[in-house]
């Protein structure tokens, strides 16, 4: 019995220190933008609204960190949130759907985000479920966009700021980890 014990105990001290020495490779990257929505907004009809272009800053952010960028394995959303912040009473009873791509000079627009059927009493902020997809490439350019896709199901009579925050899970290989 002893035998058997000693190699799933050291087994299980091995997997438990590499699942905890892993975790020491993983970063945060958090961004926001901010997008306006036009008062009048037609109903039931898809609406595209830009963001700016953000700057990633990911050189500075991976040097602050000791990593060099061939050693990042992937980068992946972690959480997406909208809250509007003007009107002050504003809420989402307007949306129907929304839909998030990512954008990137030289790469195709890419689904990060979605929230379909949106209820009139959705919780602020509004989480939105996020789509498992490696964002390397995006990430690691100098600016990446943000472009929204909208259905709305009533009219607005203001314009809506939305502020969208964005936290990517960086996944690097250090040392071999």
């Amino acid at each position: 019995m002893r035998k058997i014990l000693v190699p799933i105990l050291f087994a299980a001290i091995i997997l438990t220190s590499c699942d905890s020495l892993s975790k020491l490779t993983q970063f945060e990257m958090p961004f926001t933008a901010s997008v306006t929505v036009p008062a009048s907004t037609p109903i039931n009809l898809p609406l595209n609204l830009p963001t700016p272009e953000i700057e990633t800053n990911s050189a500075t952010f991976f040097s602050s960190k000791n990593i060099d960028t061939d050693l990042i394995d992937q980068i992946t959303l972690k959480k997406l949130e909208l809250s509007v912040t003007s009107p002050a009473t504003g809420n989402f009873n307007f949306l129907k759907k929304i839909e998030i791509y990512l954008s990137a000079e030289g790469l195709d627009d890419v689904k990060i985000a979605s929230l379909e059927d949106i209820p009139n009493n959705a919780a602020m902020p509004l989480q939105l479920t996020v789509d498992s997809v490696n964002l390397k490439q995006y990430i690691l350019k100098d600016k990446f966009g943000l472009k929204i896709n909208t259905t709305t199901d009533e009219v607005i009579t203001s314009d809506y700021k939305i502020d969208v925050k964005t936290i990517f899970l960086v996944d690097a290989k250090i040392a071999g980890l």
